[in-house]
């Protein structure tokens, strides 16, 4: 299963209208699901920040807005964003 049917099984359909991709990149308001649903290279980045959550980040916080990630876990959010939209300009 890949997380882009995610949206379907847990009711997101509609949303695909509102998360289109933003002309400035992956911002601090997105879910961990509309990134890696609309740039599947940012997977890889997540799992990367898996180690430093303690936890996995698409398992456990996929509906969350990234800046969620940052106070939970008490991530650098700003290092967290520029390898995201490194990965997503890749």
């Amino acid at each position: 299963m890949t997380i882009t049917n995610l949206y379907y099984i847990y009711g997101r359909k509609n949303e695909r209208s509102i998360c289109k991709k933003k002309e400035g990149g992956i911002t601090l308001e997105m879910t961990v699901l509309e990134v890696v649903s609309q740039w599947e290279s940012t997977q890889a980045v997540f799992k990367r920040w898996d180690p430093a959550a303690g936890e996995c980040i698409c398992c456990n916080c996929l509906f969350e807005p990234i800046e969620y990630l940052g106070k939970k876990y008490r991530l650098d959010t700003q290092k967290l964003i520029g390898e995201l939209n490194q990965a997503a300009s890749g």
